[in-house]
């Protein structure tokens, strides 16, 4: 549990879009909470805030400049959705202050409204998508065979922050690696490809769940 109230505050559009964004790549099988949701964190020395999610087929990750740190915070899917509802009610011009406060407690704050969320204990544990971003981005080079339905996730999100999407790939048994302008950066996990294709079907699994530094508790982050 953090000891005081931490504060970090960005532009209202900005967390809408990366929020937004976030959920089309949550989990929303409830037999997995530690996916059913999305994580926010603010990485050292880096005066971002960032927002990252899966559901083992996907991975999705955004940030936004931000000012102020806050202790990490996972953002149940549910309350995620709620969250969106009601600031997109007040607006999206102004600031958005998020504070996470020493009862567990976290607000979201606009210039016209607000929403809490209370936590339940320590966050869930989370893969390790640090580890799995550095190697699908590394050495693309080989073709894959990718969902559609997946794909289209990343395309609507280019189209809404009117970018262009990249992506770079290994080989066929590696996750995809997409971006989306300077601020959105996402995995797609390669498909099933038919035997007259592909030979032997690919096998890439998200990983046994840990606690990501991004998702210590709030003590150990304090």
């Amino acid at each position: 549990m953090t000891t005081r109230t931490r504060k970090t505050t960005l532009p209202v559009g900005d967390f809408f879009a990366m929020l937004t964004d976030t959920l089309r790549t949550s989990g929303t099988d409830q037999s997995l909470p530690m996916i059913c949701g999305v994580l926010l964190h603010t990485p050292p020395r880096k005066s971002v805030l960032v927002a990252t999610s899966t559901d083992r087929f996907t991975l999705g990750q955004a940030h936004a400049p931000t000012v102020g740190r806050i202790p990490d915070a996972w953002i149940p899917l549910a309350d995620a959705k709620r969250i969106l509802t009601v600031i997109k009610a007040g607006g999206l011009n102004g600031d958005l202050a998020i504070a996470v406060h020493p009862d567990d407690r976290i607000t979201f704050t606009t210039n016209t409204v607000s929403a809490t969320i209370t936590s339940h204990g320590p966050a869930p544990a989370f893969p390790p998508v640090g580890e799995l971003f550095n190697e699908a981005a590394a050495k693309p080079t080989r073709e894959t065979m990718l969902n559609p339905a997946c794909l289209k996730r990343f395309s609507d999100i280019a189209k809404s922050r009117g970018e262009y999407l990249a992506v770079q790939m290994q080989d066929r048994h590696k996750p995809v690696h997409i971006t989306i302008g300077d601020r959105y950066r996402g995995l797609i996990m390669p498909v099933r490809a038919p035997a007259s294709i592909a030979g032997p079907a690919p096998v890439f699994p998200v990983g046994q769940p840990f606690v990501h530094p991004a998702a210590r508790t709030r003590k150990q982050a304090a």
